[in-house]
């Protein structure tokens, strides 16, 4: 089992899952799960900047979630960034304050794409519907002649349209939370 800590940090949320992950099938066991609103992008498409205050909002949550990660013991760590951390012109000091907060994992930001975000999203939204055998679900399929290692699940990033990703356990809760786990899990990369 490998302990790991994923952050989603979005518009309006910011959310923590701490989980141990089977190497062998990538079940996880949930030891914490968090969410709370912080509204990091408030103003942000009408400033092109992270308010103060949303910023110190955020910050201040992230150093909770990095005091727990610490304290469950985690191994690896991802956080994941979304929109407001994409637009704002001083999402440098967003992310400076996340990498000081996570400091002990040496960990920063992944800022994602918009494309990934919604990739993410969706995989995750997704996942617990093939689960279940929800009629519809399939494999990941290809269009013809693009190679599955091309746009299947394990290409990054593939258009949504493609395919519908592989299950997810029933622990998942968040689709980019749930996806940064699974690629914690495999990676070996601590950030």
């Amino acid at each position: 089992m490998t302990r790991v800590g994923a952050i989603d940090c979005g518009t309006n949320s910011i959310r923590l899952l701490i989980a141990d992950v089977d190497p062998g099938s990538g079940s996880l066991t949930d030891l914490a799960r968090r969410m709370e609103v912080v509204r990091l992008g408030h103003g942000v498409d009408r400033t092109g900047v992270i308010a103060p205050e949303a910023m110190a909002r955020t910050v201040a949550q992230a150093r909770e979630y990095a005091s727990q990660c610490v304290e469950l013991g985690v191994e690896r760590v991802r956080f994941v960034a979304t929109s407001a951390s994409r637009d704002a012109s001083n999402a440098q000091e967003f992310v400076a304050g996340v990498r000081q907060a996570f400091a002990a994992f040496g960990v920063a930001p992944d800022v994602i794409s918009g494309h990934e975000e919604a990739s993410l999203s969706f995989r995750g939204a997704t996942g617990d519907l093939r689960a279940d055998g929800i009629p519809g679900m399939r494999k990941p399929r290809c269009p013809s002649g693009v190679p599955l290692a091309t746009c299947g699940p394990t290409a990054s990033p593939a258009p949504i349209s493609w395919w519908i990703s592989g299950a997810a356990p029933r622990s998942s809760f968040a689709g980019r939370t749930w996806w940064s786990t699974r690629s914690l899990s495999t990676s070996g990369a601590s950030g």
